[in-house]
């Protein structure tokens, strides 16, 4: 089976057996100089410092927020449950209306938390969405 495979001044056939692409010479010798000159750049290598410290900080802040996160769900509503029903909302032990109710509303209140630090974080490094 042969279909056919058109480029801008190409016209080659791909057979089910093989594949045959030809790059000139020149072309070749030229790829380390014309990458080089592109990723060696003053203007490249502070754009990579400001995205590797935007992921950094990106990072960090999920961590924080996953950490609080499994504190309040994990913590409060197992670990420490026993702890916490000494005191009561509405009725309901403390401990039980964490795992319930209090680690929902946690983690509400964190995508708040998430979304507000995450467009300063994004203001900060110029990554900030355009207004209409």
């Amino acid at each position: 089976m042969n279909l056919p495979l058109m480029f801008v001044g190409f016209n080659h056939k791909i057979t089910d057996s093989n594949v045959e692409v030809t790059i000139s010479r020149p072309l070749l010798n030229d790829l380390p100089r014309l990458c080089g000159s592109i990723h060696d750049s003053p203007q490249m290598n502070a754009q990579n410092s400001n995205s590797a410290d935007y992921w950094k900080k990106s990072l960090s802040l999920v961590a924080k927020l996953l950490s609080v996160w499994f504190i309040v769900s994990f913590g409060c509503g197992i670990l420490f449950k026993e702890e916490l029903d000494q005191f009561s909302i509405g009725g309901a032990p403390l401990g039980f209306w964490m795992a319930q109710q209090g680690s929902i509303i946690c983690f509400v209140i964190l995508l708040i938390l998430y979304a507000y630090f995450m467009n300063k974080l994004d203001n900060e490094h110029g990554y900030d969405e355009e207004e209409e």
